[in-house]
Formats: C-alpha cells, structure tokens, sequence
C-alpha cells in the first residue's frame, strides 16, 4: 500500500485539497482514510473477511477470505431483499422499469416517474424513480452493498445456483448490485485492458437501477464512439487513454455523471456515490493509475461535487486543466510494462 502525503499546489480559488493526512487506527473515521483499504477495514472489521490483506489484486476470488466476505454481502441482501423499492418496481431479467402504463426501460425513466408493483401495474409504490432510487441507495449503504471499490474480478458475485441455494431462484445479486470500470472499460487501450471483461480494472460497487439508468446510460452504460453522447464522453476518455492522461480520463466520467444527474433533475445519482467514487480513487492511486496530484484533485473535485453540485459541474474545465498540468506518465499496475 501507498502512504500519501500531503503536497500543496495551486487550486481554483475556493477550493480545498482533501486532508490527506497520516492515517489513525480509528479507520472508521472517514476524515482520517487516505488509502484504499482504509473504507474496506471500516466496513468489514472480522478478519475472516479481509481478503485484501490475504490475497494479491484481482486474485481473492476463492480463498476462505473473500468466500465469507461475498457469502455475508450476497446474505445480507436476501435478508433485506423485501425492504428495497427495487424488488417491487424493477424487472431486472429485462431492466425495466413497472409503470401505471406499462414497462419502460431503466435507461429511459424519468426522475418523476410513477411507479408500480411488477406484480400489479394497477398498483403504484409511494415514491417517485427519483426517491425510491434514493431510498434503495440508502438501504444499499446499510448493507455494505455499495460505495465500495475493488479490482473487477475481486467483486461479489452469486451464482444461479447459489440464489436458489440461498433461498430466492428468481433473482441474484448480480441483478441488483453491479461493479462499474470508471473510466468504462471500452476506453482502455486493447493492451490494457485486464481481458475482455476488463478483470483488472478499478471499479466501484453501485445499484444495477443506476448502472442501467438514465444517468449512467447518457454517459458510458453501451456506449461507445458511434453511439457517444454530446459531450462526445467515450471519445474524450480514449484520447485522454492513449495520451497517458488517465486522470483525465476519469475525470470525464465523473464530470459526465455529475452533469448528467443535475440535468436530468437526478442529482442524487451521483451524490449517493461520493463516498464509493473517493474509494475507487484511491484505488486508482494503490493500481498506479493516477499519481498523487491526480488523486487529491479528483478528491477535491468530488468534495466541492458533495458541498456545490452545480458550482463544481461550472467549475468542471478549471479542474481538468489542473488535473492536465500534474500529469506524469503513468504504468498502470496491470499493464505489460513498457521498456
């Protein structure tokens, strides 16, 4: 693991740089977290469960630790299954959404959405998309589900097998819980890619209603370059790739997201995700993505995101600038290593 220190440098006026001090042995305190470990020892404190201390990146899946740590996440969601909107209102075979009228793709619905029970069109839930997607959210924090980050084959995962096991063969956790490469993997260069799944990759553990959705499709969810958005997202991020400005590239994605849900009157997609996107970036930071400029910039970024949505989404080529101007030629830890 990396120590990070503290450097100072010059920032948009207003902003302040993440405390990025030495960490304290009360790791629950987030003020004090400054490596990706850090939020993954609060969360999980049996040391049955730490995987990460046990195994090397991308490598856990099947050792005793990560077998306890995914059979208690994959657990604890079955048992608080009935409490999520989501298992009312939500077709995941199909990733529609339940209307009054019908079955409307996650991707297309709107923040004021009336919702219904999949089971009885005629019966609607007492919350919009926008604060039934807000209240699963919140039940997903209780849960350990999301807001967490981890290399892309080191995440949970539930077999079909293993949900009919676990008593519901009508859905698993998959459905519900998704991992997303932030920036989205098609982005990465062939040769660095971790595989065709992108099993190498940093990725954020966030709802499958939000992967799927509105927000999340304007920006990366099955897009590529000819089918890109407006801000030309998927382009940006390869070209930022290529030219070894991966901070940039992350940077797009978060930008994006950020725009997307104040446009679309959805602010608390993103908003419910700080807490996982500061995770992801200091795994980025552990994976030798970003170097340490690149890091307390995007936390920066995403504490002015959490105070100022809208300042921060004003601010957005301000900061890509700096992130630009810190940039140091970067060998990701997965990559073959250039001579």
């Amino acid at each position: 693991m990396k120590l990070v220190s503290y450097v100072l440098f010059p920032l948009i006026s207003g902003y302040k740089v993440a405390n990025l001090s030495a960490p304290s042995n009360d790791v629950c305190k987030p003020s004090t977290w400054d490596e990706w470990t850090d939020e993954l020892d609060c969360f999980w404190q049996e040391n049955s469960k730490k995987w990460w201390e046990h195994s090397n990146q991308g490598k856990a899946r099947g050792s005793s630790y990560w077998d306890d740590w995914n059979y208690g996440l994959t657990g604890a969601m079955a048992d608080r299954y009935e409490e999520f909107d989501h298992a009312k209102y939500y077709d995941q075979k199909h990733q529609k959404a339940c209307t009054p009228g019908g079955l409307v793709s996650i991707s297309k619905v709107k923040s004021d959405e009336t919702l219904a029970y999949c089971s009885d069109y005629s019966k609607t839930i007492s919350r919009t998309f926008s604060d039934a997607r807000h209240h699963d959210a919140k039940l997903s924090d209780e849960v350990v589900a999301i807001n967490y980050a981890t290399t892309y084959d080191d995440k949970a995962r539930q077999s079909d097998s293993d949900a009919c096991a676990d008593g519901h063969c009508e859905w698993s956790y998959g459905e519900y819980i998704n991992y997303d490469h932030l920036p989205a993997k098609s982005t990465y260069m062939e040769s660095c890619k971790g595989g065709s799944s992108g099993g190498s990759l940093p990725t954020v553990a966030i709802q499958a209603i939000d992967h799927k959705g509105p927000v999340w499709s304007y920006c990366t969810t099955s897009r590529s370059t000819s089918s890109d958005n407006d801000r030309k997202s998927i382009r940006k991020m390869i070209d930022y790739i290529e030219a070894n400005q991966y901070g940039c590239a992350i940077f797009e994605n978060l930008a994006c997201l950020l725009a997307g849900a104040l446009n679309m009157d959805l602010l608390t997609t993103f908003t419910d995700y700080i807490p996982g996107f500061k995770n992801l970036m200091y795994l980025h930071f552990e994976r030798e993505t970003i170097n340490q400029n690149e890091l307390e910039l995007l936390l920066s970024f995403l504490t002015k995101a959490e105070e100022n949505p809208s300042k921060a989404s004003k601010d957005e080529d301000s900061f890509l600038n700096l992130i630009a101007s810190v940039n140091t030629y970067q060998d990701p830890a997965w990559c073959p290593k250039t001579e």
